[in-house]
């Protein structure tokens, strides 16, 4: 509704600028003593002509003067139209392509680079905005041209005639032209888009190394050579995109000379001439932006089609394969269980980043802590992904409670939230409190709050700023928010890997005063002696 109003209201504003325009026909020949009438009459604009006939010239001032006020009132209407219905695309594009991206199983999630995922959710978004609405005014443009055509089409006047297919020539030969060269533009656009986010992200994230070990000027000069890259085909398509402004107005001049040209031969009256003429100027000075605007929407099109066509990929097709995946578990949402008592692995194999990775058999119950140790790269963190319901087994089976079958990505989710706590704590930049609560504070639980910080000792540096903070008082709120977010189930990938030993001592001390509440993987790659697991899962 609000897409149909914008743009009814901007054709609306097109036919009063045309009215407009032939008002000032009268107006010219009531100073020259032309027959105005006659010639709106062979127009086929007789409603017009009747209702001027015999007006002053102030009649016509004001007339004009209230018309362009109408039109461009309508104009600022459609306008603030057309950039709610912008925004609405842009926010459910950028969220529906994030939602998308967040449904994907981690398999799948982590063969996207960052700056693939950055480009697509920001900057692909907004230009299908941009696309979608450069779809919809080609089309009222169209109509308006067609609109124009058939007044002179009925009216049987072949020299206007003549000239609307003139320059609709050179506007299919110029797409012509140039319609190989656009898409390659289109394409490059989002590559080398790609790769200024890239490199951008690394010379942020690798700060340190970039300075330890003297790369900066090698960063700085890679982004300089992907921003000119990307400025230039920017640059590029706006040359192109500029230079049927100066066609059409050299076809406008061209078009004037030859209808002169044709009228003197055949003898008109110059009064009649003069109107013919001022007619003439109107509808090329009207045509002149149609011709222009349809000209820049086709080739937008044609630069931005690379981008629809990865976002038909990954956002509708996409859409309706994940809706159809996650069915099951949307159905299990609405009779969650809430307990985890056991999670057995039996005969569990999967490949995964082209390796074959077996994961010993084990039952695990609630109220136990689990130590799962071996050597890097012998598949810890996978055993991670597998329990968290992450990963799907390639083979074997992972059943939970001795009664569900783990064949689902969301059928994990149905027994409440799994504490994770990963060797790289990332940060939001917010406060401490909220990096602990994340996202958990409607439901603020004090008790649990407190419990949680006292475990991970992170009371001492509560109110410091994130941005100042050691690797170890990062994992350590990393730790506080497993903890805190956690239901019966908590996964510590190497969590003390960043501590001193006697931090890392009183956290596995206290780690055993509330295995009671819990199932506890803790992963490492040493034997903890602090610990008090119950068994041990050693790969």
């Amino acid at each position: 509704m609000l897409l149909a109003t914008a743009y009814g209201l901007n054709f609306l504003s097109k036919l009063l600028d045309f009215i407009g325009l032939l008002t000032f026909l009268p107006l010219i020949g009531s100073l020259y003593g032309g027959d105005s009438f006659t010639l709106l009459s062979n127009l086929n604009l007789e409603f017009l002509a009747n209702y001027i006939k015999g007006k002053s010239v102030f009649f016509f001032l004001k007339i004009i003067f209230f018309i362009f006020l109408l039109k461009h009132f309508i104009l600022i209407t459609s306008k603030y139209f057309t950039l709610k219905i912008e925004n609405k695309i842009f926010v459910e594009m950028s969220t529906g392509l994030l939602e998308i991206f967040t449904f994907f199983p981690l398999k799948i999630f982590n063969e996207f680079k960052q700056s693939t995922l950055i480009t697509y959710i920001i900057t692909e978004a907004r230009n299908f905005v941009k696309l979608s609405t450069t779809l919809i005014g080609s089309l009222f443009e169209f109509l308006f041209l067609i609109f124009l055509v058939s007044i002179f089409f009925f009216k049987g006047d072949s020299k206007i005639l003549i000239s609307f297919f003139f320059i609709s020539l050179i506007l299919i030969i110029f797409i012509k032209i140039f319609k190989n060269k656009l898409k390659k533009l289109g394409s490059n656009r989002i590559l080398f888009g790609k790769k200024l986010y890239s490199v951008l992200l690394a010379i942020l994230n690798l700060y340190k190394e970039n300075t330890l070990f003297r790369k900066k000027n090698f960063f700085n000069q890679k982004f300089y050579f992907f921003a000119n890259k990307f400025q230039s085909n920017r640059n590029t398509v706006a040359f192109i995109k500029s230079l049927p402004h100066s066609i059409f107005e050299i076809s406008i001049i061209i078009v004037l000379i030859f209808y002169i040209k044709l009228s003197f031969h055949e003898s008109i009256d110059n009064t009649a001439l003069l109107d013919e003429l001022v007619l003439m100027a109107i509808i090329l000075y009207r045509l002149y932006p149609t011709y222009s605007n349809l000209q820049n929407n086709l080739n937008s099109i044609l630069v931005y089609k690379k981008c629809l066509d990865e976002l038909y990929n990954y956002f509708l097709k996409v859409k309706f394969s994940v809706i159809k995946k996650t069915k099951f578990g949307k159905v299990l949402d609405k009779n969650i269980i809430k307990e985890i008592k056991q999670i057995d692995f039996k005969n569990v194999k999967i490949f995964f980043n082209k390796k074959k990775i077996s994961i010993p058999d084990f039952k695990a119950k609630k109220g136990q802590i689990i130590l799962v140790k071996g050597k890097s790269g012998c598949g810890k963190s996978t055993l991670s992904y597998l329990i968290s319901g992450l990963m799907l087994p390639t083979k074997g089976k992972i059943k939970i409670n001795n009664k569900f079958i783990v064949k689902k990505y969301d059928l994990i989710r149905n027994f409440g939230n799994i504490g994770y706590c990963s060797q790289n704590t990332y940060l939001l930049e917010e406060t401490i409190k909220d990096n602990i609560l994340f996202g958990s504070n409607v439901k603020f639980n004090k008790m649990k709050y407190e419990k949680s910080i006292d475990i991970a000792q992170c009371r001492s540096f509560l109110k410091s700023n994130v941005n100042k903070l050691s690797g170890g008082e990062k994992q350590r709120i990393g730790i506080a928010r497993a903890i805190y977010n956690s239901d019966d189930l908590i996964i510590f990938d190497e969590p003390t890997s960043n501590l001193d030993k006697k931090t890392a001592e009183n956290f596995l001390k206290k780690l055993n005063n509330i295995k009671k509440d819990k199932l506890i993987f803790f992963i490492s790659h040493r034997r903890e002696k602090s610990l008090k697991y119950d068994k041990i899962v050693a790969f």
